[in-house]
């Protein structure tokens, strides 16, 4: 019997990729020239209402094509047990993300950032190193077992902490200040994808969120993070640092090098990890349900031939 031809789902995941790559790298150019134009630096506000909602629309449909393509899909990630495979240029970003953490955490002392005033900017830097070895330790045996499953929350709290700093504090920015916003967009955009690691170290990856804060993590919270390191340079943007934009960065390339991960097992059939367990260890659905219709077959045949001995002579005797 020829092998039945698995259906491949990443062709699917490829266009809603794409989708969302071209909105996120067409809102972080319309983010750019609006910001020089706009932007009025002494009230910390956009002077065109219109010119916000423009760039804000693109980026917000980046997201919505992101989970429109996780919707699709949510029942076609191979799961084994709720796994996905790591590339080599995933464990290289990674590995880069934490390097980049640790070394930025050295230059942030030596620059004196360890005499902010604010609570939120001194538990954020001194949960630098440690973020940077929970990144590493992501690339080696240990992601599985219980020291990569505790590190592995390490980032996600971290930037939890950027959440609740950024949107609190107003030594900076005020707290309706379109910047603000949308720094808590892409941190949100990179939470979730850390998020998403964390729950493939445990074993309990979810697709739909599995799907949605890679694609958006790549082109939402990357894209506008070189928008922001290139227009520091321009125009002397500072909102959020520039090393926290390069840490932004390197964790939205991560996410980048985790999109063929995901396209690789949108090629393999979907395992139901419970039927297995419930069928015996990996017997299919169709074959568990034909043993359910031929036991009651065997059943009868057993009764008749029960039937025929008591028939027999033997049997009188």
């Amino acid at each position: 019997m020829a092998k039945e031809k698995r259906p491949d789902h990443s062709k699917k995941f490829a266009v809603g990729t794409a989708v969302a790559g071209l909105l996120g790298i067409a809102g972080a150019a319309a983010y750019s020239p609006i910001y020089r134009r706009y932007y009025d630096a002494e009230v910390m506000h956009y002077s065109s209402a219109k010119a916000v909602y423009l760039f804000g629309f693109i980026i917000a449909a980046s997201l919505l094509a992101a989970l429109l393509t996780a919707v699709v899909l949510r029942k076609n990630l191979s799961r084994s047990p709720s796994e996905l495979g790591m590339s080599g240029a995933s464990r290289f970003f990674r590995f880069l993300s934490g390097f980049l953490f640790v070394g930025l955490f050295i230059y942030a002392l030596v620059k004196g950032g360890w005499a902010s005033e604010s609570v939120y900017d001194k538990v954020s830097l001194w949960l630098m190193p440690f973020v940077g070895i929970s990144m590493v330790v992501g690339t080696t045996s240990l992601r599985k077992k219980w020291v990569g499953c505790l590190t592995s929350l390490l980032p996600v709290i971290w930037t939890g902490v950027l959440v609740f700093g950024y949107y609190f504090s107003r030594a900076d920015l005020p707290i309706n200040s379109p910047e603000k916003n949308l720094t808590n967009v892409v941190i949100a955009a990179l939470l979730l994808f850390l998020l998403s690691e964390s729950r493939d170290c445990l074993d309990d990856l979810n697709p739909v969120l599995c799907i949605f804060s890679t694609v958006s993590a790549a082109f939402v919270a990357g894209t506008v993070s070189i928008a922001r390191i290139v227009m520091h340079f321009a125009c002397g943007l500072d909102h959020p640092t520039l090393i926290v934009n390069i840490l932004f960065l390197s964790m939205a390339l991560c996410a980048a090098a985790r999109i063929p991960d995901v396209a690789s097992a949108l090629k393999e059939k979907p395992i139901d990890v419970l039927d297995e367990l419930l069928n015996g260890g990996g017997e299919s659905e169709e074959t568990a349900a034909g043993e359910a219709e031929d036991a009651p077959a065997e059943a009868e045949d057993a009764e008749e031939a029960g039937d025929a001995a008591d028939g027999s002579p033997n049997g009188d005797e």
